[in-house]
């Protein structure tokens, strides 16, 4: 269709991924862990029968091999324990997600880093907007134009709040993670949210505004945020601003050992999946 693909590669760096399987945990966890590495991330998702890792790296700062040999030592196996798949990602989108009587779906019409899985969210909006689009518009194309503005905003939307993830570490161990810290090249959405935080203004607010409210809410950007340590300048606290922020300060042991107590309520995941 000669529709043009836009790369989000200035600001989204990993274009790789390595997949390799190991034995599950008899004591099958409910949670997909992701932990930074030097050159991005590693997923760890539990399934039935083994455990599902991937590193997601970018190329620009190590090789196939370096990276594949990092993921086997953070996983503690050997290349004779379990073969691995490299692959490649084509981070972006296409220019428009409905052309003449096609309309890309999936991969075809874009992919963002698995960073927040968003892959089924694409494929779920796209069917369902394209659903109301055409009906709405007597199964003719009346309402292309507006279908493809809302996918792109679609795509950029849920693009800035997984830049800020890279945008927002604090690493200092390796070039790939200062290259993030530093970049500038960020969406005026993305800058916008960033200057509301730090001015300690109204993020809900901000959201209406901007009408990006529908891919994260407040809440996330709050989270994401205050949960890599990142807040208000302190020029812009007042005196009772820092004193809620000392007093918010929880005792992290505490809370771990309540969230313990509270799972001993719960059975063991493993058994739950197999249960009627």
């Amino acid at each position: 269709m000669k529709v043009r693909f836009l790369p989000f590669a200035e600001n989204l760096f990993n274009d790789s991924a390595i997949a390799v399987p190991t034995e599950i945990d008899p004591n099958l966890p409910s949670e997909t862990i992701s932990t930074a590495l030097s050159n991005g991330w590693v997923w760890k998702i539990p399934l039935t029968n083994r455990f599902g890792n991937g590193y997601v790296y970018s190329s620009q700062y190590t090789t196939p091999d370096e990276a594949e040999t990092e993921l086997r030592t953070h996983l503690g196996i050997l290349e004779s324990d379990a073969e691995a798949r490299h692959l490649k990602m084509k981070v972006g989108r296409t220019e428009q997600t409905w052309c003449n009587n096609c309309v890309a779906i999936g991969l075809s019409q874009g992919f963002i880093e698995p960073f927040e899985a968003t892959a089924l969210q694409f494929v779920y909006s796209t069917i369902d907007e394209f659903s109301t689009a055409f009906e709405e518009g007597d199964f003719t194309n009346q309402y292309q134009e507006d279908f493809n503005d809302r996918m792109n905003k679609n795509f950029e939307g849920i693009r800035d709040y997984i830049v800020l993830h890279y945008k927002a570490n604090s690493r200092i161990d390796t070039q790939y993670w200062i290259d993030n810290r530093e970049n500038q090249n960020l969406s005026d959405n993305l800058k916008e949210m960033l200057n509301v935080w730090y001015g300690i203004e109204d993020l809900e607010a901000a959201l209406t505004r901007l009408n990006i409210g529908q891919y994260y809410s407040q809440r996330s950007w709050t989270c994401l945020l205050a949960g890599v340590g990142i807040f208000p300048r302190q020029e812009n606290l007042s005196v009772a601003d820092e004193a809620n922020r000392l007093a918010a300060q929880s005792d992290l042991d505490y809370v771990d050992k309540f969230i313990a107590g509270c799972s001993l309520n719960f059975q063991p995941h493993a058994r739950v999946l197999v249960s009627d």
